[in-house]
């Protein structure tokens, strides 16, 4: 007669190495994006935040929205936004290196500061999402001891 040795590993960790293997190899769809200037500028004829994609290795925007005058415009790329902010920097009346880098630098700093919060904000969403798995997981464990009734695991799941 063949016997069976009693398995080490519970179902949770066979379950979490399935859905790991099952949601591995899927491809990205969308990749997040920090381009600097993302929220600072908006189309002057819809007026609202110009969207930024990279193509390239270079951020690139354009308005694309369903307006004529938004459809006929190119896309124009960072590094040339960045350029004619500088220059604009420089007609100042007071054209001082330091003021222009000052500005630059407050830009840049207000970016990182953006994408800072963003993960932190991913991170206490993560957090908050992996205990309410958890919270999941012992209700379905007490429906499964009969703790409680379907229709409540129902009304609570």
């Amino acid at each position: 007669m063949l016997q069976l040795k009693k398995s080490s590993v519970n179902n949770e960790e066979v379950f979490k190495a399935v859905q790991q293997k099952i949601h591995s190899g899927r491809p990205v769809l969308f990749q997040k994006h920090n381009p600097i200037f993302k929220n600072m500028l908006t189309c002057s004829e819809y007026g609202k935040a110009i969207p930024w994609q990279k193509q390239k290795g270079r951020y690139y925007g354009s308005c694309q929205h369903d307006l004529e005058a938004c459809k006929n415009r190119k896309f124009i790329r960072e590094d040339i936004v960045n350029k004619l902010i500088e220059e604009r920097l420089e007609k100042l009346v007071c054209p001082s290196l330091d003021v222009m880098n000052w500005i630059m630098n407050l830009i840049e700093s207000n970016h990182t500061n953006v994408t800072d919060n963003h993960e932190e904000v991913e991170r206490a969403l993560a957090t908050r999402i992996s205990r309410i798995e958890k919270m999941d997981e012992i209700l379905y464990d007490d429906k499964l001891s009969g703790e409680i009734t379907p229709e409540r695991y129902q009304e609570k799941h």
